[in-house]
């Protein structure tokens, strides 16, 4: 497919020294469901994911969406990961879901950062295509573009060999 998983972690504990956007006090806490690099060419992405099964409430989907934007904000990130930026992969049960946590990152200001799927749209084969409804657009999108193409903001180049 052009692309090799990489480092996949499970509910990586994040805590970093950053006032947590809705405590106001450090340290700000994450606990993504997984983060994993795609090593696409010879770029990196670095992406988090987020499962989400319908049972939580919009009000916490909400704080983690804001907690994701200050750790970005924060820089702590490119010290931890060696990265410039990551994306948020957010895939809800249904379409109804996604739609709804598509408009509550929204907005909390979360707008290119977030990508959203249903489950069903999900495989190895799918994973490619144009399946990804980026936050604050309304086109659906590609993870990742051409091999071949420039870096992007959120990708780090792969160290060569």
């Amino acid at each position: 497919y052009g692309y090799a998983v990489e480092g996949w972690r499970y509910e990586l504990p994040i805590r970093e020294d950053v006032d947590d956007p809705d405590q106001k006090v450090p340290p700000l806490v994450l606990r993504p469901d997984a983060y994993f690099t795609l090593l696409v060419g010879q770029r990196r992405l670095h992406l988090f994911l987020e499962v989400d099964m319908g049972t939580e409430s919009h009000g916490r989907f909400g704080a983690k969406t804001r907690r994701y934007l200050a750790y970005k904000q924060s820089t702590l990130f490119r010290a931890r990961f060696g990265g410039r930026s990551f994306r948020v992969l957010v895939v809800a049960p249904t379409v109804t879901r996604m739609r709804s946590l598509k408009r509550l990152t929204e907005s909390q200001g979360g707008q290119r950062m977030f990508w959203f799927a249903p489950l069903s749209d999900i495989t190895a084969e799918k994973i490619v295509e144009p399946i990804w409804q980026l936050a604050g657009e309304s086109a659906k999108a590609r993870l990742f573009g051409s091999i071949a193409a420039p870096p992007q903001a959120d990708a780090t180049p792969a160290p060569t060999r």
